[in-house]
């Protein structure tokens, strides 16, 4: 008997510290709820356009950016006003047709796609972009914090290119294919191959700085010292791995000196070391 998409649970697509409050997004193929922490309801949507899904999100300021697309490719944005449940923007380019969208590593509002001969980088909040040569294999990528560079992962290599789609440094991997990769405030790259394996490199020459036995990268911190892995957060400072419940997506809320982790079913928070 068929299964009805519908009967999928809610998975956590985004979480984020939005205005003092941290907010959890959930979406199956058909329907997207944002709660709090606590599991108040924000707003819920059902999508209704036959094939469309909402795909990888992040939110932006008080407003939610979802990829849209198909099950194997993007076509585009939606911006979601957290306060009204609204869709207040969609913008969609004609020639995206890649696995995914990426956001920047420090949470501004760029974003990056494959297109047919390049890359495309759409601004969620002014709706602008820009179409640069980058023709490259890749599984995942990031842009760095200043925008001016962007991180490729792909079979057995890492690719860093500038915004004319020049590679400007290639680092070799030769234990498998790159599955995550982030930048930090510092100048640093985390990169996670598919196996038990996570890699901190220096962005400049990509020189390895150390290696962890860690996996799953979820996110790394404003303050560019912690990377929070599946099971473990790692300080980046002193190498220390400190063990963590799975979770599915991480965040920080450094005022409180908090990490926030969400997964289907709840949300929770663990005090950062000192």
């Amino acid at each position: 008997m068929a299964v009805d998409p519908r009967d999928h649970p809610l998975g956590v697509q985004a979480i984020e510290l939005v205005e003092g409050e941290i907010l959890v997004a959930r979406a199956n193929w058909d329907r997207l709820e944002v709660r709090d922490e606590h599991g108040a309801l924000r707003f819920a949507h059902e999508i209704a356009r036959p094939g469309w899904l909402l795909r990888e999100m992040r939110f932006v300021g008080r407003s939610l950016a979802c990829a849209i697309g198909t099950d194997i490719s993007c076509v585009g944005m939606q911006l979601w006003d957290v306060s009204t449940g609204r869709c207040t923007v969609e913008h969609t380019h004609p020639d995206v047709d890649g696995p995914a969208l990426y956001w920047s590593a420090q949470g501004t509002s760029l974003l990056l796609a494959h297109v047919g001969d390049g890359a495309v980088l759409l601004d969620v909040d002014r709706q602008i972009e820009l179409v640069a040569p980058m023709v490259v294999d890749a599984l995942c990528g990031a842009p760095s914090p200043e925008l001016d560079r962007f991180a490729f992962g792909g079979w057995e290599r890492v690719s860093i290119r500038d915004r004319d789609g020049v590679e400007v440094l290639a680092i070799p991997n030769e234990i498998g294919d790159i599955d995550d990769i982030a930048w930090t405030k510092d100048g640093l790259l985390v990169v996670a191959p598919v196996r038990s394996r996570v890699e901190v490199r220096d962005a400049r020459d990509g020189s390895l700085r150390f290696v962890t036995a860690g996996r799953g990268l979820r996110t790394t911190s404003p303050c560019g010292r912690w990377a929070v892995l599946d099971r473990a957060l790692l300080d980046l400072h002193t190498r220390a791995e400190h063990p963590l419940e799975h979770s599915h997506h991480a965040t920080f809320d450094l005022a409180r000196g908090d990490l926030v982790l969400a997964d289907t079913q709840r949300t929770w928070r663990v005090p950062l070391p000192r």
